[in-house]
């Protein structure tokens, strides 16, 4: 079974497509504080990542294709 540390696949994804932390928050709905939690947090939920990689416009192999 693989294991992914999601909050790294976020930081990297984030530096690949400059996209900030405050744009993410605004199109997510969520404060800056809660994508600072997620950008730490090794394990995100399913319907977190998908949203994360809406905004990034990314799918979600290329998303998880960051923690290699």
């Amino acid at each position: 079974m693989n294991y992914y540390d999601t909050g790294l696949c976020l930081r990297k994804a984030q530096d690949m497509t400059a996209i900030s932390s405050v744009h993410i928050a605004t199109s997510l709905g969520v404060k800056p504080q809660q994508v600072a939690r997620w950008r730490s947090n090794p394990n995100l939920k399913l319907h977190t990542i998908i949203s994360l990689c809406e905004v990034l416009g990314m799918t979600l192999e290329d998303f998880l294709s960051y923690d290699r």
